[in-house]
This record gives structure tokens, C-alpha cells and sequence, in this order.
């Protein structure tokens, strides 16, 4: 097997991992909480539940902080669901 191979084989599972396995259970641990406990932080050095889906999605050069988390809940998954779609590449 080759270096290559070996690439794609990498990139083919994560891509089914991210899409199949992680996306749904985090849909799954959101699914329930309030925009407040969303973007909760137990101190100032700690990422939020709302910040860490938003590095996930890739949003974290696009989004507009402190001025206010524009993004709740749905649309940060939304967003992520968006920017995760099977069959897509990923970026290495």
C-alpha cells in the first residue's frame, strides 16, 4: 500500500466518520439545550458547546465576535451539516 493509498484510505473513513458517526451524535447532545447553556463557558479560558461547533464548521474566520453570537443552536449544526456533506473533500 502506498503513502497514497494509505491518504485516501485516511480521508475516506474520516469523511464517513464525520458524516454517519459524529454529526448525528452531536445533533444528538444539542438537540436539547438552550442557546444559553449553548454558549455557557466555565471559565474565560474554556470554548463554549457554540464556539467549538463553530470551529467545527468552519465559521470561526467568518463569524462576528464579541459583538454577539449570531448563530444559535439549529443553525450551528445547520452550518455544520452544510460544510460536512458526504462525498465531499476534505481539507487536508
Amino acid at each position: 500500500m502506498t503513502t497514497t493509498d494509505i491518504s485516501e484510505a485516511f480521508l475516506a473513513q474520516s469523511r464517513r466518520l464525520l458524516t454517519q458517526s459524529y454529526l448525528p451524535r452531536i445533533e444528538q447532545a444539542v438537540e436539547g439545550l438552550s442557546d444559553e447553556q449553548i454558549w455557557w463557558r466555565p471559565n474565560a479560558d474554556s470554548n463554549s458547546i457554540g464556539n467549538l461547533l463553530l470551529h467545527l464548521s468552519g465559521n470561526i474566520r467568518q463569524r462576528h465576535h464579541p459583538a454577539g453570537h449570531l448563530c444559535r443552536g439549529r443553525t450551528l449544526l445547520d452550518a455544520h451539516r452544510t460544510n460536512h456533506r458526504p462525498g465531499e473533500d476534505v481539507e487536508g
